[in-house]
């Protein structure tokens, strides 16, 4: 399997050559269970220790260590209702907005203060247990991104524009103090677009907002939301 990927890519015209490096690497990163099984057992660590809040409401499939290889992954079998599946979650007791408000919470958990980022989470890989309590399962841990202080501090200045200053003083803010994040080295109108895209993100989900900065407090970066 890896060969035949690395033969595909090799093919690809050279304008690609930084896409193939990353992408060969996560080849090596996926088709590596050891690796997935090592991220997954991180992870429900970081909510443990990090996130004691929401860590009972986290979970991921167990490891059975003695049958696994780099090559074979054996882990517990769980049953649930996908996230997007509204009529599943609603049968087990459960509002979907309260799953959705879950797993807005945990990736914001996982993003600002574990910096440890589940990077594989569509539907499939996500499914709801609880039952009249949401409960989140996280499947597929072979893809994780590790993101640093710089990284995580950057992007809550980026939230605190969305979120405080307005967009003509966010374009402002993130085309001169922002521009590691790649968005100031575009012109003003294609700002201007990425910021009414979120402008979602003022108008309809407080809760979500709140949440973020919930985090930032326990993550050091308050002063970021004031």
């Amino acid at each position: 399997m890896k060969s035949y990927a690395f033969s595909v890519l090799h093919n690809i015209e050279s304008d690609f050559s930084l896409l193939n490096a990353h992408v060969i690497k996560v080849i090596f990163k996926e088709l590596d269970f050891l690796n997935e099984a090592r991220n997954s057992e991180n992870c429900l660590d970081n909510f443990r220790k990090l996130s004691p809040h929401i860590a009972n409401y986290v979970y991921a499939p167990k490891v059975y260590w003695n049958l696994s290889t780099s090559k074979l992954l054996t882990m517990e079998f769980m049953d649930g209702a996908q996230i997007n599946d509204v009529k599943a979650i609603q049968k087990l007791g459960v509002q979907p907005s309260e799953v959705a408000k879950l797993v807005s919470h945990a990736f914001v958990e996982m993003i600002y203060k574990h910096g440890f980022v589940h990077c594989d989470s569509h539907t499939a890989n996500l499914l709801h247990t609880g039952k009249r309590k949401p409960q989140l399962v996280l499947l597929d841990h072979g893809l994780y991104k590790d993101l640093d202080f710089n990284i995580r501090f950057n992007y809550a200045a980026l939230l605190k524009a969305i979120r405080s200053v307005g967009l003509k003083k966010g374009i402002r803010f993130v085309r001169v103090e922002l521009g590691g994040l790649g968005i100031g080295l575009v012109d003003g109108q294609e700002v201007k677009r990425v910021f009414g895209s979120l402008e979602v993100v003022r108008a309809g989900c407080k809760p979500v907002v709140r949440g973020v900065e919930v985090v930032l407090e326990g993550a050091g970066l308050r002063c970021l939301m004031e």
